[in-house]
């Protein structure tokens, strides 16, 4: 009798365990700063104008990020309205996607199962799950990266007939060619979907969308391409002695896939004439669109500035070491990434030993290198740049978690009872190290330790199951669930208890209380929160364009000339109020007329928090939060000290 399949029951649980990682409490923070308040401000601005072609934020021209994201938001206040949680759905329902095109990849390159803990481990690791419930565009990329990624899969490997639903553990059979001696899909219309992926990840993010998952797809068809690796050159062929003499055999073999010949080959290989025409049929349109409306300004701001220069030089101080993003790639997987090291040496030994599951390992070694390899050489280094890496790192963590269930890994035992003891470790230096945090930023969250407590108690139970040889699948099963829980009370209890101190939220609020249309100004510090909480531009002073530049006029007559703008803005209108900080105003002060006041004054929580955190353990964390106050006129008719309210909706 044919056994069931377990596609159903399995796509079941993925997508359950992704919604509830990435739809739990959703919309209960408010939007973080920078980037959230500023993707959501921008097409809140769209949204009102009902233009769909060029973005803008606080009434100026955006150039970060492409128009993909934006779409998105569109529709989705179209149908519920502009508010936290339609900011971040596109970001959430692409990042379910991603979970699921990830348990497909595994499915065809490995078994159900494999594929089954790929997407497991992606959807409950942190830094994933971080920006899928994020309003930015980096939920969106990644889903369209996979995408492109996954359509070749689908194109090169069929499924296997002989696979009925059940885990194949005897035979462990290879990926299944669709088309006999070809590594790249041979239908065209696979072809053309694949490189319709990529186009609306140039709508995303720009041009990684193309350049990245191509150097995948080529890197992994570079090697796979080649004839067997040569562990010896002919020794009667005197050229081979002459290039043994300049280069030891496993350097020649190493740099093999990068001949010219063969590397041109490949690149033909790829359709490159198909990927150019389908890309710029995608994305086109809008690049020239907006080009046009805005007389080529916005082309040149998101090209040169927002690419060139965050290749060339680290913009706004995001720098880093040359193995950031190996560290940053392990972190960030927490907590599937206990599995690191023995996965690294199992996936190299299966590498090594032409194992039948080699074209999936080969894969997600390669995915997994280009993104590591080619961000590394950028200057700007930040996390999120990695990303859509991370069903890599999924698919390989899957793999060694099935070869584990089985019983077959290539390496000794103990690997994993030392990575759950790892876990052990972790878990309480993490409930130790958010109490403190919580004990002095978060006064009355203290509670919040206990969710460090999870991967703990996940280790604990994982390394007494491992040490008695109890059944892999129950302490699996645990582990999974601690982890699931983790992930989802970090950011719906977690961030929405940290959102509630935020106190420097509540000066929007307390000028609106006293004036129905105000006119708003910061000095010297803007929040893009203040922007979209408040409903309105926000005039940012000094202004970078009147600013006194040359080199002859002294730094003294620079610095008046900026208070002088502040000054202005003030005596212009009875219903302005300019935002800055404590230290900003006792500047201004002395030379403010008598009604101008301290309306309300609240501690910049967010940026102390993010400061101070690094310094946890020296001797300047308990430095006093930089305050912010709000300079207006007072009010016989108005309370002096107004009460704050929330700007939540």
């Amino acid at each position: 009798m044919k056994a069931p399949s377990t596609i159903t029951a399995h796509l079941f649980q993925v997508v359950a365990l992704a919604a509830i990682v990435m739809l739990t409490n959703l919309g209960g923070p408010r939007l973080w700063d920078d980037d959230e308040p500023r993707n959501s401000g921008c097409a809140r601005e769209m949204f009102l104008r009902n233009d769909w072609i060029v973005p803008t934020f606080n009434a100026e021209l955006r150039t970060h990020k492409p128009i993909l994201l934006y779409w998105c938001m569109l529709v989705s206040y179209h149908i519920g309205g502009a508010n936290e949680f339609t900011a971040r759905l596109p970001s959430a329902l692409a990042a379910i996607g991603t979970v699921v095109l990830t348990y497909a990849m595994g499915r065809r390159l490995f078994n159900p199962r494999a594929g089954f803990w790929a997407a497991t481990a992606l959807a409950c690791s942190v830094s994933f799950a971080m920006v899928s419930r994020a309003a930015t565009p980096d939920g969106v990329l990644i889903f369209t990266s996979t995408l492109a990624v996954a359509l070749f899969v689908f194109g090169t490997f069929a499924r296997r007939k002989s696979v009925t639903g059940d885990v194949l553990d005897a035979d462990q059979p290879a990926p299944l060619q669709r088309a006999a001696g070809h590594w790249f899909p041979q239908r065209p219309t696979l072809v053309l979907m694949m490189y319709a992926a990529m186009g609306l990840a140039v709508l995303a993010k720009g041009p990684v969308g193309l350049v990245l998952p191509t150097a995948v797809i080529g890197m992994f068809l570079l090697i796979q391409r080649l004839p067997a690796l040569q562990t010896d050159l002919d020794s009667n062929d005197s050229s081979g002695e002459l290039r043994q003499m300049v280069l030891p055999a496993w350097l020649h073999n190493a740099a093999r896939p990068l001949n010219p010949l063969h590397f041109l080959g490949t690149c033909w290989y790829m359709w490159p004439l198909a990927a150019i025409v389908t890309v710029v049929l995608i994305a086109g349109p809008w690049y020239a669109a907006v080009g046009v409306q805005t007389d080529g300004e916005w082309l040149r701001g998101f090209f040169f500035e927002h690419n060139v220069e965050r290749a060339l030089s680290a913009k706004e101080n995001h720098h880093g070491f040359i193995g950031f993003y190996p560290v940053m790639l392990i972190a960030g997987f927490f907590p599937f990434s206990i599995f690191a090291l023995p996965v690294i040496i199992e996936t190299t030994r299966r590498l090594m030993g032409k194992d039948a599951w080699q074209p999936g390992y080969l894969l997600a070694v390669c995915w997994i290198g280009v993104y590591l390899c080619l961000f590394s050489v950028a200057r700007t280094k930040l996390l999120n740049y990695i990303l859509p890496c991370f069903p890599a790192a999924a698919l390989l963590v899957g793999a060694f978690l099935d070869r584990w269930l089985a019983g077959k890994l290539l390496i000794a035992r103990w690997w994993p009872a030392v990575s759950f003891a790892v876990l052990m470790l972790i878990g309480g230096f993490l409930a130790v190290g958010v109490y403190a945090v919580a004990n002095e930023f978060l006064p009355g969250d203290e509670f919040l330790a206990l969710i460090g407590l999870l991967p703990a108690v996940a280790g604990l139970i994982a390394l007494g199951r491992q040490m008695f040889n109890f059944d892999r699948r129950w302490t699996a099963g645990i582990m999974a669930t601690c982890f699931a829980a983790m992930t989802t009370l970090i950011f719906a209890v977690g961030a929405q208890r940290v959102d509630a101190h935020r106190e420097d939220q509540k000066i929007v609020s307390a000028i609106l209380a006293r004036e129905a249309n105000p006119k708003l100004a910061t000095f010297h510090i803007l929040e893009p929160s203040w922007v979209y909480y408040g409903k309105q531009s926000i005039t940012e002073l000094p202004k970078p364009e009147k600013r006194i530049k040359t080199s002859n006029v002294p730094v003294v007559m620079a610095k008046m000339f900026d208070n002088k703008q502040a000054l202005t803005f003030l005596s212009k209108d009875p219903t302005a109020y300019l935002i800055t900080t404590r230290t900003q105003y006792e500047k201004l002060q002395p030379h403010l007329p008598a009604d101008l006041k301290i309306i309300t004054e609240q501690p910049l929580f967010e940026s102390q928090f993010k400061m101070d955190l690094s310094k946890l353990f020296s001797g300047n964390f308990k430095k006093a939060p930089q305050q912010l106050v709000v300079i207006g006129r007072e009010k016989a008719n108005v309370i002096a000290n107004t009460p704050a309210v929330e700007t939540k909706r």
